[in-house]
């Protein structure tokens, strides 16, 4: 959302916008105003040249907190090039009083945390799901806005579905499907918090999976901060 938000705001001061998607998103919202660009680049050489033959003058990486390498891509790809490069990423949540979160490092450890036969409410998406994909001996409820990439286990349950629903929804829903934790990525933004809320007052735990480290760049942690940061590094560049 963030990165439809940045190019829509990027085309109304007068830039031209490529807006670059993996092509992964079933009907994808697009901005308004920005050219579109569709599947993957050829890594970051394949990145670094298409944005010297399309003169590119800077790069946005609003890719998602967890897509580390198209993140570390393009981060290569700008330095190869010799253009800017600003990171627009939202700030991760931060546990309340009340939240009962278990912080790991990784998906695999995450597995390795649940306990055998588990009632578990899974907020992974269809590619972090995968990673659970060994864990049959789960009663997993899974909610995703595609269909999974993985073979799904007998006892798992996918919900296809987007997650707008309010702290009121998703109380109904860790109660319909009786769950005993949850388990998610610290994605961030608002929206998404309504989850963790719901399990903070139902006194479920949490298996919380931290972010990937990234490479060091100029941060915007939103739209607000991004513009006069990107004019900034385009200023500096000329």
């Amino acid at each position: 959302m963030e990165a439809r938000q940045a190019a829509q705001a990027l085309t109304a001061r007068g830039l031209r916008v490529t807006f670059s998607l993996a092509g992964v998103t079933e009907k994808p919202v697009l901005p308004a105003g920005a050219a579109l660009h569709t599947g993957g680049f050829g890594g970051a050489e394949g990145l670094a040249a298409w944005i010297a033959a399309h003169g590119v003058a800077a790069v946005v990486d609003a890719t998602h907190p967890y897509a580390a390498v198209m993140g570390c891509n393009a981060h290569v790809a700008a330095d190869m090039a010799g253009v800017p490069l600003v990171r627009l990423e939202r700030p991760p949540w931060r546990p309340r009083r009340g939240d009962h979160w278990i912080e790991v490092s990784s998906l695999k450890a995450a597995a390795r945390m649940l306990p055998p036969h588990a009632r578990v409410m899974s907020w992974l998406g269809g590619r972090g799901l995968a990673a659970l994909s060994g864990r049959g001996d789960l009663w997993l409820v899974a909610r995703l806005v595609g269909r999974p990439s993985c073979i799904i286990p007998p006892r798992w349950r996918i919900l296809c579905e987007r997650p707008w629903r309010g702290v009121a929804g998703e109380l109904a829903l860790l109660r319909g499907v009786r769950a005993e934790l949850a388990i998610c990525r610290n994605s961030g933004g608002r929206a998404g918090r309504a989850k963790v809320e719901a399990a903070r007052l139902l006194g479920l735990p949490v298996i919380m999976i931290a972010r990937p480290e990234r490479p060091l760049v100029p941060l915007a942690r939103n739209v607000e901060e991004l513009i006069p940061l990107l004019e900034a590094r385009l200023s500096s560049s000329l």
